[in-house]
């Protein structure tokens, strides 16, 4: 007569070890993963400030008073600095370029032409 074979419960150790090995791999790369979308998103974060802060400069320029020449604006951003300057194309016809630069970062420079106003 034959004997059924007796059934063993749980794992072996190197079923144990492969698993976690696995795991190991699973969760680091998505941690990884998560990593570099959310530097990403920071940094565009960043660019889109800049942008709009050069952008409301230019905006607020008084068309009656400006001349050419370079100048210091408070962009209102943390680490930020803001030139503006203003180079004559044609009698009473600038070109302006504002332009935010954030330390470590690559600067942003948004540049338009404006037509001076006579006074009113």
């Amino acid at each position: 007569m034959v004997t059924p074979r007796a059934t063993r419960r749980g794992f072996t150790v190197l079923e144990t070890v492969v698993g976690l090995a696995v795991a190991t791999v699973v969760v680091s790369a998505a941690w990884e993963g998560g990593r570099v979308p959310a530097i990403a998103a920071t940094r565009s974060l960043d660019r889109l400030q800049d942008h709009r802060a050069a952008v409301a400069a230019l905006e607020t320029l008084d068309r009656a008073t400006v001349v050419a020449g370079e100048r210091a604006f408070d962009p209102r951003l943390p680490h930020a600095t803001g030139r503006l300057i203003a180079t004559e194309v044609e009698p009473g016809l600038l070109e302006v370029t504002a332009t935010v630069a954030r330390a470590g970062r690559p600067p942003v420079a948004v540049t338009t032409r404006v037509l001076r106003e006579g006074p009113r």
